[in-house]
């Protein structure tokens, strides 16, 4: 539900063998999320899970520290198709935007001052985060088509 979760798709035409075992893929993208500093990366059935900590000690300019949570699922249509769903929450982000824009609200007193802070700290966060998963999601498709779809299997 916007404006806390993220939901991006991708249609992708795949080889006959990886219609029916995802592991590969899933495998790739569990990778992709750990290299990426996510937290409690796991595979469930056909998707890609990860909850990452609030207090993480990492780069502040990370992708991943403006997420909550996210999910990957792979649908299989049976058709040389797969679609990718990747859906994330920027919950805290919004819920510390709208803190902070309450806090300069009541030191200041004027209600634009607050409206200001939460629009800044919370909304720019919130659309530089989605735009900068949305190139990851794109990139990480393209990275996965070169890599496993277009490759020969073994």
């Amino acid at each position: 539900m916007l404006p806390f979760d993220v939901k991006l798709k991708k249609r992708i035409k795949i080889k006959e063998y990886l219609i029916y075992d995802n592991s590969e893929i899933l495998n790739f993208f569990k990778k992709e999320f750990i290299d990426r500093k996510a937290d409690n990366v796991r595979i469930e059935n056909n998707t890609v899970r990860f909850n990452n900590n609030f207090f993480k000690f990492i780069n502040n300019w990370n992708i991943m520290v403006p997420v909550d949570k996210g999910i990957l699922v792979i649908n299989n249509d049976k058709n040389e198709e797969i679609e990718i769903e990747y859906s994330f929450s920027l919950k805290v982000t919004l819920v510390i935007g709208f803190i902070a824009g309450l806090l300069f609200y009541l030191f200041s007193k004027l209600w634009f001052v607050g409206l200001f802070a939460f629009l800044w700290l919370g909304g720019m966060n919130w659309l530089t985060a989605v735009i900068r998963h949305s190139f990851m999601f794109s990139d990480l498709n393209n990275k996965l088509e070169e890599d496993i779809i277009n490759k020969n299997p073994t």
